[in-house]
């Protein structure tokens, strides 16, 4: 089927770069007349859906090689009337751990690809709204070093956007994070491990495990008469259940090793086995603890009694010069009384 004189003028009047492939503008013409039913003597009706057409494709599809954008490496030349469209886009005002200024974008004529930076911000290009495959035709740009400089008054937003692009959007977003942090890429066809952890046991709330009570021992020879006395098991000495008591649970701690930072040849009891021994609270062992405290008390009062058998020494104070020596006066007995009376009566 013929294509319209009119409608091919007006395409290359209106995209003059690239040039537009013919086989592909024949087979639209053909789906838009016969599919849609739009009369070829419609012009502005058949404008609108070939315009359509045109800026939801991929260039690649749909334009000629070799006759949109200059070569790569280009310098300090100008680029008009040129349709391209975005491929990528990346957040350059900031690092890749905060993403919020302007904007770098890889733009392509459907063969060649470049570099474009806003030179000037544009509102309607934005990291995470802008669709990738976004046409937008270049009226008067400079390029400088092989980077084109993207200007409000440079440019037209002629929008839509290429579905094949649009899937791949976050895939090639996340990706070139990675590559700005410095991460290796990520493997599409690697399949995560499963989780090793266990899924914790239902948990029934209507009828809850009765727990034990705690029952005190009795310990004979304490009490009057011989009355067994009831000592309460020690509560500062817990008791820990052994693995066979467990079996059929859901685990009490519920950690993977791999998302712990410690050693664990010396951690304890994070549900390797470490530590999981029975301690048995029996007769023996609180007539052992018994024992114990009868020697501590006994050690306590031989403490005392050695205290009270040292001799306590008098304060000596040291004496004057002044003060004359006193000597003691005992209290005479009665073999010295009878001895000053004979004594006396001899020198009447």
């Amino acid at each position: 089927m013929p294509l319209p004189p009119r409608l091919v003028n007006w395409l290359k009047a209106t995209y003059q770069r690239p040039q537009i492939n013919p086989e592909w503008l024949e087979a639209c013409y053909e789906y838009i007349t016969t599919e849609l039913g739009v009369n070829s003597d419609d012009f502005e009706t058949l404008k609108s859906h070939v315009d359509e057409q045109f800026l939801q494709s991929s260039l690649t599809d749909s334009v000629l090689p070799n006759n949109g954008l200059p070569a790569p490496d280009s310098h300090d030349i100008r680029i008009k009337n040129t349709l391209c469209e975005v491929v990528a886009i990346t957040e350059i005002g900031h690092s890749a751990f905060s993403l919020k200024n302007m904007t770098a974008r890889t733009i392509r004529d459907g063969h060649k690809t470049m570099r474009a930076i806003e030179y000037r911000r544009i509102p309607e290009l934005e990291l995470g709204v802008t669709p990738l495959g976004l046409k937008i035709y270049l009226k008067d740009v400079n390029v400088r070093r092989g980077i084109i400089f993207l200007e409000p008054n440079g440019i037209k937003i002629k929008g839509y956007q290429t579905e094949e692009f649009e899937q791949n959007q976050d895939r090639d977003f996340v990706r070139g994070l990675r590559l700005r942090m410095r991460l290796p890429e990520e493997d599409p066809n690697e399949q995560r491990a499963p989780d090793p952890r266990p899924e914790p046991g239902p948990v029934n709330r209507a009828n809850p495990p009765a727990t034990q009570p705690v029952v005190s021992r009795p310990v004979t020879g304490g009490g009057a008469g011989g009355a067994p006395v009831q000592r309460p098991v020690n509560p500062s000495v817990p008791t820990r259940q052994t693995a066979s008591s467990t079996k059929g649970k859901a685990p009490v701690v519920d950690l993977d090793p791999q998302d712990l930072d410690v050693d664990f040849e010396d951690s304890y009891s994070i549900g390797d086995g470490i530590g999981d021994e029975t301690l048995d609270i029996n007769d023996a062992f609180l007539q052992e603890l018994e024992e114990a405290e009868q020697r501590a008390l006994m050690r306590e009062k031989d403490e005392v009694v050695i205290d009270s058998d040292e001799e306590i020494q008098p304060e000596i104070k040291p004496k004057s010069k002044a003060e004359p020596k006193s000597k003691p006066n005992p209290k005479p007995g009665p073999s010295k009384r009878m001895k000053v009376e004979e004594v006396i009566d001899i020198s009447d």
